[in-house]
């Protein structure tokens, strides 16, 4: 492996470790302070496990282990998609139950992981895939990242993705615009807040995308540039950490944090005190008695 190749390898191992660390974290944070009850953070959380199984195939050695290196690119291939989709859905989410309003049942989310999970399949299998999937993860210039943007898949799905998230883009700034006199009440500002938190997660997904996209592209016509192998693969490898960047960007997230630690500093620290306060007292009566 050249000195490139072999430094192009280590910014993806450091990367997907630094994600996979942030992403348990993330889903750490949420399992204590029970932020898993509300439903938008259950979808980031499907995000953050979509980046776990990114950070874990990008660990496999297969420069070492060729053999592997098919399974590596139809898995990593997966886990690419999986967000694209829920990139999409986050914005529906906020449309249908922010602006629109309506109940979002248990029945609706299982309905948005099946969107999300059966597109990523078949579009991770063939006739969708490079031809070259499988073949040279690590060999010469090569990437395991490089086949998996470099086929139709991919390229058709995050043309559909994008197109859905531009109309429902749309559709929110047109509802805003007709909104009702009293333009910054209360309602409005409450929703405004909601749908930017909500948003952020969708464009950083296919903002970082487009690199992808351009990158792919320029791979399928033979216009190969050594500068966006780093670019894109340090986008890609770093994904659950930038999730868990935004995750922590949100004010009722950090408030919820602040609450859990300090329920827990003082259920740790008033039974003590109270317990020494007792036997000092304790200590005393029984010095006056004497």
């Amino acid at each position: 492996m050249e000195t490139e190749q072999q430094g192009l390898y280590l910014l993806t191992v450091l990367c997907s470790l630094i994600s996979l660390l942030s992403c348990c974290f993330l889903l750490l944070t949420c399992a204590m302070t029970q932020l898993w009850k509300t439903t938008s953070v259950r979808f980031v959380m499907y995000l953050t496990i979509a980046n776990i199984v990114t950070g874990l195939i990008l660990l496999i050695p297969t420069n070492k282990y060729s053999f592997m290196c098919g399974f590596q690119e139809h898995v990593l291939t997966f886990a690419f998609y999986v967000p694209l989709v829920l990139g999409a859905i986050l914005l529906h989410y906020a449309y249908w139950k922010i602006v629109l309003e309506n109940k979002f049942s248990n029945a609706l989310e299982v309905r948005y992981l099946g969107i999300a999970l059966t597109p990523s399949l078949i579009l991770s299998l063939p006739p969708f895939v490079s031809e070259e999937m499988g073949n040279n993860c690590w060999d010469g210039n090569h990437s395991p990242l490089e086949a998996v943007v470099s086929s139709y898949g991919f390229l058709i799905l995050y043309t559909i993705g994008a197109l859905v998230c531009f109309a429902l883009v749309l559709g929110i700034y047109y509802y805003f615009k007709l909104y009702s006199k009293g333009y910054y009440t209360e309602q409005y500002e409450r929703k405004y807040e909601k749908l930017k938190l909500v948003g952020r997660y969708s464009l950083i997904i296919y903002g970082s995308g487009l690199v992808l996209y351009i990158y792919g592209i320029l791979n399928m016509i033979n216009r190969h540039k050594r500068a966006l192998d780093f670019m894109a693969m340090f986008i890609h490898a770093s994904c659950g950490a930038i999730t868990l960047t935004l995750f922590l960007s949100s004010n009722k997230v950090r408030r919820r944090m602040a609450e859990y630690f300090k329920t827990q500093s003082r259920s740790e620290i008033v039974p003590n005190e109270s317990v020494n306060f007792t036997s000092v007292t304790g200590m005393l009566d029984s010095r006056l008695s004497d």
